[in-house]
């Protein structure tokens, strides 16, 4: 079983796949707020980062704006999340990401799909239960799920897969943070 909180992440993993990953569960930030940790970027980070312990954030933001959208159903793979995350835009680092982790395998990513949960600080049960429901998810609706090792993928908290059905080999990146939850996924094509 996962224990990615047992311990708290380490000051140079946590900034690093932040911005290796592009990390912005506001959806993208414009070019001036781009950097993670900085500007209007990281106030939006800090407040969505305060939910109550034990329970899942509150998308509704304080100020009375409209809650940013949630997902119930990935539209690439049709897998239903038990836990609606938000959808991530990409600015192309995820994609980057991506492709350089496909390469090893002799694939590139033609669809990709980026999704981002938010939960108490160190709630390692959340995570567990979103990443346990989703990958259960993957295999009711026909996927074969095998575990990778990927070089590019550095990270030893993170988590990486490829889902097959038919003709579809989907890669599947789990990052995990201390206050939220990142899966990014792409239908990998050949070279």
């Amino acid at each position: 079983m996962w224990t990615w909180f047992r311990r708290p992440l380490r000051r140079a993993v946590l900034p690093a796949v932040a911005l290796t990953l592009g990390l912005a569960f506001a959806g993208p930030a414009p070019a001036e707020d781009a950097r993670p940790g900085t500007g209007k970027q990281a106030q939006k980070q800090g407040d969505a980062q305060k939910p109550a312990a034990g329970k899942q954030a509150d998308p509704k933001p304080s100020d009375g704006a409209k809650a940013p959208p949630t997902m119930a159903v990935s539209p690439m793979t049709r897998v239903t999340f038990d836990v609606p995350p938000f959808p991530l835009g990409d600015d192309g680092t995820y994609r980057g990401f991506l492709d350089d982790l496909l390469k090893e395998y002799g694939r590139r990513c033609t669809r990709q799909e980026q999704f981002g949960w938010e939960f108490a600080k160190g709630d390692q049960t959340a995570a567990q239960t979103i990443v346990q429901a989703t990958m259960t998810g993957f295999g009711k609706v026909g996927y074969r799920v095998e575990g990778l090792k990927p070089k590019a993928l550095t990270d030893p908290l993170s988590l990486a897969y490829f889902a097959h059905k038919d003709s579809e080999r989907i890669v599947v990146v789990w990052v995990p943070l201390e206050a939220s939850l990142l899966l990014t996924m792409c239908d990998s094509g050949p070279r």
